[in-house]
């Protein structure tokens, strides 16, 4: 029943992702489900042991019990984009992992934006436990010190008449220039103190089209990183 109903909701799926489609996809997971606004889904992609909304993370077959197009009686958390990204506030929501520290943490992207032209643009950062943020930030601070290696990783993105552009990482989210803040804060009814890392993306996003900012985040995101040679490191590589 589950393979009949999965396959019947990626036969659906074509037709319901037509532009300016309203309502969302919830894609069922054992014990919860991931909503998705779909008038921001432009398409899937499908192999033999994933699918993957155009732009977020893949999914394994093997854990999707089923896509469906009304809310399951199932915990719910919102992923992906929403609200307007023409003029108002729009969100990007998603979850990454830390494979080789075993914890995860959410990530959530704040934009306001006037004739489809981003004006502000907030990230932040959300961890379950203390150790985690201060391990992040340790990774983060190592991995943007890179004027003393002879090699950076990089992460292109397609943008429009820049036609290409160069993001130096410092970590999975944000290009390395970009500081962190730190905002522990208690979410209303929750008595556990939950650890916040901000970071004001505004200076490297401000004036920009808002599908071009889109792109730019599933690009920091998502899309793996490269080692390119340092154009500033002029000393001899060691062997």
């Amino acid at each position: 029943m589950k393979s009949r109903t999965l396959y019947t909701s990626l036969l659906l799926l074509p037709s319901c992702l037509t532009a300016g489609a309203q309502g969302r996809l919830f894609v069922c997971l054992p014990g919860k489900c991931h909503a998705y606004h779909m008038e921001h889904i432009s398409g899937i992609t499908v192999s033999s042991d994933s699918i993957r909304l155009v732009g977020q993370q893949p999914y394994a077959m093997a854990v999707i019990d089923s896509i469906v197009f009304r809310q399951p009686a199932l915990p719910t958390e919102e992923r992906g984009w929403q609200g307007n990204m023409q003029t108002g506030v729009s969100h990007f929501r998603t979850v990454l992992k830390y494979e080789q520290y075993e914890f995860s943490y959410d990530v959530t992207f704040t934009f306001s934006s006037t004739d489809s032209l981003c004006q502000s643009a907030q990230c932040k950062l959300t961890f379950d436990e203390a150790w985690q943020k201060e391990l992040f930030l340790d990774l983060s601070t190592s991995g943007a010190e890179t004027h003393n290696s002879p090699y950076i990783y990089v992460k292109g993105s397609q943008t429009g008449p820049r036609h290409f552009e160069m993001w130096i990482m410092g970590d999975p989210v944000l290009p390395a220039d970009c500081l962190w803040d730190e905002q522990p804060e208690f979410p209303p009814g929750d008595d556990t103190e939950r650890q916040q890392l901000s970071a004001d993306c505004t200076p490297l996003l401000r004036n920009r089209p808002m599908n071009e900012v889109k792109q730019l985040v599933e690009t920091w995101l998502f899309e793996p990183a490269e080692i390119m040679d340092n154009p500033d490191y002029h000393e001899t590589p060691a062997p």
